[in-house]
């Protein structure tokens, strides 16, 4: 199997490594400043809590650059492993377009991504995941480090999930087939994005994120899942309404120590590299509150005035 990973990034890396031990012939599409770092290869290393560590080296990567490299080889799947505003960029839509019949597996989490992916690829083509780890990279030597939260599951829905779902679970992840995942990811997004863009406004602090920090971030949250529940016509499930809750300054603390990582510090790298991607996903929902005949959401549009003024810094 031929399979092409999008992005230089710790996500592309952990689920090309999966691939390569599955026995597929993995490729990356970069930019070309990346190429000089990766070209030498890299260390993927999975941390468990009680397991220990689980490495797999990548050696001599093929890198790719160009649409027109994509359009010589045929592929298998692409997997999109790239922050959401990307797929909404023309240089994506090229690489897309050289890609011939193969499958497209989208990580990205964006509300109108999978509307844009269809307008390139199709339904057909096109299969959606979840990302349940935590990844980031470290420099000099290069290596990639994750983890995987307990219960998580790697969630895959489209008309081609099956192969991708044992493509991950021949490299050693929990892959699952689930007949929908618009019915669950659109609460996951909500979560995510009002909790780190708050955090940030905290300075990316566990302990300031104190009780103004955290009514303004349920305020976001209640909004957004609001205009998500339109969307869909339905109500916002029980645990999503208690997902938003259970969010405190001692929780986050808590976590910190649980995790065998630094997850004020992931945080903080993560989500100030993707910080395009909150932002938009955030203006998408105010816009869509506006296209729904919705009362503004004014705790999310003061949110992202907020993040707008720390841009500079």
């Amino acid at each position: 199997m031929k399979i092409l990973i999008m992005g230089a990034g710790a996500v592309g890396h952990v689920y090309g490594a999966a691939m390569a031990k599955a026995g597929a012939s993995v490729a990356w599409y970069v930019r070309e400043r990346h190429v000089p770092e990766l070209e030498a290869g890299w260390t993927v290393r999975r941390v468990r809590r009680l397991r220990g560590e689980d490495v797999h080296v990548v050696s001599a990567p093929e890198l790719l650059t160009t649409p027109a490299q994509v359009a010589q080889q045929r592929w298998d799947q692409v997997w999109l492993c790239v922050p959401s505003n990307a797929v909404h960029e023309p240089d994506v839509e090229a690489m897309l377009l050289a890609t011939g019949d193969a499958t497209i597996v989208s990580l990205t989490p964006g509300p109108d991504d999978r509307e844009r992916l269809v307008e390139i690829v199709g339904a057909d083509r096109l299969v959606e995941g979840l990302i349940p780890i935590l990844a980031w990279v470290e420099h000099e030597p290069l290596a990639t480090v994750w983890y995987v939260p307990p219960l998580s599951s790697f969630l895959f829905a489209g008309p081609a999930t099956e192969p991708v779902v044992r493509l991950m679970r021949a490299g050693g992840l929990a892959g699952k087939a689930v007949a929908d995942l618009r019915a669950v990811a659109p609460w996951g997004v909500a979560f995510t994005s009002s909790l780190v863009a708050e955090l940030q406004t905290a300075g990316w602090s566990f302990r300031a994120f104190d009780r103004n920090h955290q009514r303004r971030y349920r305020q976001a949250f209640d909004e957004l899942c609001g205009i998500i529940a339109a969307q869909h016509g339905r109500s916002v499930p029980l645990p999503v309404r208690l997902l938003g809750r259970i969010v405190t300054r001692t929780g986050l603390r808590v976590a910190d120590v649980i995790m065998p990582l630094d997850l004020q510090w992931f945080l903080q790298q993560h989500f100030t590299k993707v910080g395009a991607q909150t932002t938009r996903t955030l203006r998408v929902y105010v816009d869509s509150a506006v296209t729904l005949g919705l009362p503004a959401p004014r705790a999310v549009v003061a949110l992202l005035e907020k993040r707008e003024a720390l841009e500079p810094a």
